[in-house]
């Protein structure tokens, strides 16, 4: 079992009985990601980090949140219909959405050069580097003791449309 498969497990995702082979549209990076998990993941807890770089959108502890992982379904949830959508709010294209937070704030990988960012929207700064890699992303992933609901289990959601 790898570091990502652990810390998904940790955070309550059930992970596929099966793998499939990753489309080949989608970048190394992410689909050494996504394909541990496959299909969308939403969070029954609320998942927070606290990001290696600050963005001054933070909460009062520091954090930001993380609300749904991008999976390879399809429906409104699909990794490649959000990434479109990203596409159309004239984001940087070296930018590859994996997830959303608050407010439909994309986090995003970088092709250029592996960081992470959060994409905003309607912001002066739309892009803030958050981590220096997708492995100090997904290690900084917690649940939110404070809001848990203790039912630690995410919703991997299969959707078709």
């Amino acid at each position: 079992m790898n570091n990502i498969e652990k810390k998904l497990i940790e955070l309550g995702v059930t992970l596929p009985k099966q793998k499939i082979s990753a489309p080949q549209s989608l970048p190394s990076e992410v689909a050494d990601l996504v394909m541990n998990y496959q299909h969308s993941v939403l969070f029954d807890n609320e998942i927070i980090f606290n990001p290696q770089y600050i963005t001054g959108l933070e909460g009062t502890l520091g954090e930001l949140s993380l609300d749904v992982l991008w999976g390879l379904e399809d429906g409104k949830f699909n990794i490649f219909k959000a990434n479109k959508s990203l596409n159309h709010l004239e984001a940087d294209n070296t930018l590859f959405s994996i997830g959303s937070s608050i407010g439909g704030n994309h986090i995003c990988l970088s092709i250029r050069n592996k960081c992470i960012y959060l994409f905003v929207n309607d912001s002066d700064n739309e892009y803030y580097k958050i981590f220096d890699t997708i492995t100090l992303f997904i290690d900084s992933l917690k649940i939110n003791d404070v809001t848990s609901n203790k039912n630690n289990h995410a919703k991997s959601v299969k959707l078709n449309f």
